[in-house]
């Protein structure tokens, strides 16, 4: 069966995917399990196998450039007893060879663990890992929205660079893999937390096909937590030592996150927001003089910042066991790295990580949401709270995990990242939906609050809505299911059935004047693009409103109609399809929703009587960025970023303008009496 297996698809390279496969299906057959106990087969000579085929070799690549080749280095993990944390034996740790070095050991020598070899070379080279941190904030039950967030190409390592030494030494840390952040300060400057709001940090694996994919890392923590570790001044004996990586005078605490069932860390950094009230010195007066400080840091044994292991450098009680690197860079005791917390106790302050269940936890609140008007209270409570806390920075400096909780052997089952994806799918500073391409850049928006009531469609009943809603003030509804009609909105999807259909385009201003016909496919390719800021909106024109209610019937019948009615109301279709930072001013008309079926979209809205003052000429855009940010607190609109899944309602003239954050397919239903 192996042999015979193609690993090319029109000259397309599928080495990886077809390595992915084999590893999985060498696993499961390692293990048998029979009533009370598992039988564990020595599978050493395929694991052997495998790595002279896909690893050293291309025995099954047909095609031109066969990507498993491209890295010049092997890592080979020598066979070695494991007792508890402890590595025994007296081989070094791992070793490294070039390709064509003819040094290397030989195919199935017992002296090597050919499957953590596999393993370790496909983690290295093959697989692509992003790292995403997110500042998150509850907005209604079992609902966490994404304030902002960013997103980091980061980079697998069996070792790191060891900062209790003077040069680049490098220290080998494996099995445990390292992917660190350089210039972490400067990558998540961004990520400022706030009361009420979260530090979420997910680690995502994915092959270069981006075919699998698997979360290896998600947690979350809390802004209490950062700030009661900043005000302890849990790391202050270590204010000497922040001075050799910054001189702005901000003091920096560092948090551990220990991760999902105890496996792995997210480290963060933690630092007041500048100009943002006054500022703590750095560290207390010491009564030590420092005259050597060099000699003092390798007098204690400490490693600076962001190292996770802060005891001192020595033989462990196993003896003079060391790691080393082939290139005798240096030798450190595997032991002193794997004494479990007991090297940190009372240096670093740790926390086990929240899972997304924990945040979205109701408690005492879940019989409060129903209550009419709570849902504002608690939102204005929590921005009073949020405008009068202290800001602080969180930045992530590195995580770390044992190399088998990379989920390599889990790739074969597709699980998205919950911020990686939050809805669209991340890749390579582009964001795709669907297919409806955004670029990183365009994309506008995604910050800001979220004040307006939500509630679960499950939860909402007829009489509720019209009760709470109806007549009175907008609502978003969550967790609505339109599967079928999210798969027939894809581009390929669109393009193909529906390329050569007629659309009529309208002008994105208050009153739409203008229309123009044309082919959906031509609209497509000429006329979907983001939004200029030097274009007006009614020189702007998009696709929604007037489309061919027979032409588009068979894709209309698919979408499933929110199940909310208006007494003496019937509700009347229309599809939309724009890009990002497009949207139409300030307008109102009659009732109805509005759902998001790919990409977002920020609502602002105001009741009929608080007339907002806007330019209906102008875009949505041009009034985000001038004008906007100049509102009062008092006159800012009620708004919210609306996702797929998502559908708000709008009662009857309220003022309402639309700002699509990215590539955005939608479509609403207009209730007419």
């Amino acid at each position: 069966m192996e042999a015979t297996a193609s690993t090319t698809t029109k000259g397309r390279c599928t080495c990886v995917s077809e390595l992915l496969r084999r590893v999985e299906h060498l696993r499961k057959e390692s293990t048998t399990n029979a009533d009370d106990f598992t039988m564990i087969h020595n599978m050493e000579i395929r694991w052997a196998k495998l790595f002279m085929e896909f690893i050293l070799g291309s025995a099954y690549c047909q095609a031109s450039t066969c990507t498993a080749l491209g890295d010049d280095m092997i890592w080979y993990v020598p066979m070695q007893k494991i007792n508890t944390s402890f590595h025994l034996g007296s081989a070094p740790q791992l070793q490294v060879f070039r390709r064509q070095s003819k040094k290397q050991p030989a195919p199935c020598d017992s002296n090597v663990n050919w499957e953590e070899t596999v393993c370790l070379n496909l983690i290295l080279q093959q697989l692509d890992f992003f790292v995403t941190c997110a500042v998150c904030t509850k907005t209604a039950p079992q609902n966490l929205q994404i304030i902002r967030k960013n997103c980091q190409k980061v980079y697998p390592s069996p070792s790191r660079r060891r900062m209790d030494s003077k040069g680049e030494a490098e220290e080998i840390t494996y099995p445990k893999i390292y992917f660190a952040i350089d210039g972490f300060e400067e990558v998540f400057n961004d990520i400022i937390v706030r009361d009420g709001e979260c530090v979420c940090v997910e680690l995502v694996v994915r092959d270069r096909q981006r075919t699998r994919e698997s979360v290896t890392f998600l947690g979350s923590i809390r802004y209490e937590v950062l700030k009661q570790v900043y005000d302890a001044k849990a790391s202050s004996t270590w204010g000497w030592a922040q001075r050799l990586v910054k001189d702005d005078k901000r003091r920096r605490e560092f948090v551990r996150m220990r991760g999902p069932r105890g496996k792995g860390y997210a480290e963060m950094a933690v630092a007041r927001v500048p100009g943002c009230g006054l500022e703590t010195p750095q560290t207390e007066r010491s009564q030590i003089d420092f005259p050597d400080l060099s000699q003092f840091e390798s007098a204690l044994g400490k490693r600076r910042l962001s190292e996770q292991n802060i005891a001192g450098v020595g033989n462990g009680p196993m003896g003079g066991r060391a790691a080393m690197t082939p290139s005798g860079v240096g030798t450190l005791p595997r032991g002193r790295r794997w004494q479990s917390e007991a090297d940190t106790a009372g240096q670093y302050p740790e926390v086990e990580a929240s899972s997304i269940d924990d945040e979205l936890e109701e408690g005492v609140l879940s019989r409060l949401w129903s209550v009419r008007g709570f849902g504002q209270a608690w939102h204005w409570l929590r921005e009073k709270k949020r405008a009068e806390c202290t800001p602080l920075n969180a930045y992530l400096t590195y995580i770390t995990l044992p190399w088998a909780s990379t989920k390599v052997f889990k790739l074969s089952t597709f699980m998205r990242g919950f911020l990686f994806f939050s809805l669209f799918v991340f890749v390579g500073g582009i964001v795709s939906n669907g297919g409806w391409i955004t670029e990183d850049k365009d994309i506008i928006g995604q910050d800001g609050p979220c004040n307006i009531e939500r509630h679960d469609a499950d939860e909402l009943t007829q009489e509720e809505f019209i009760k709470r809603y109806a007549y009175s003030e907008p609502v978003i509804i969550y967790n609505v299911d339109n599967k079928k009609f999210q798969e027939k909105t894809k581009r390929a999807v669109m393009l193909d059935e529906w390329g050569q259909a007629e659309v009529v385009l309208n002008s994105a201003n208050t009153y739409s004047y203008t229309r123009v016909p044309s082919t959906f496919a031509s609209y497509l390719e000429d006329k979907l693009r983001p939004q200029n800021l030097e274009t007006l909106g009614n020189q702007t024109l998009y696709l929604f409103g007037d489309i061919d209610q027979t032409i588009w019937k068979p894709l209309l019948d698919i979408y499933n109609k929110p199940r909310w009615i208006l007494p003496g109301h019937l509700p009347a279709l229309s599809f939309g399809l724009a890009g990002a930072g497009t949207g139409v001013p300030f307008h109102f008309h009659g009732p109805g929703f509005a759902e998001i079926i790919h990409g977002s979209k920020r609502w602002f809205l105001h009741p009929y009587e608080e007339r907002p003052d806007f330019n209906p000429d102008q875009t949505t855009l041009q009034w985000y960025l001038n004008e906007y940010p100049k509102l009062p607190r008092d006159k800012k609109p009620l708004e919210c970023l609306m996702k797929p899944g998502e559908v708000i309602y709008f009662p009857d003239k309220w003022w309402h303008a639309t700002l699509n954050s990215e590539t955005s397919v939608f479509i609403s239903t207009f209730l007419s009496p």
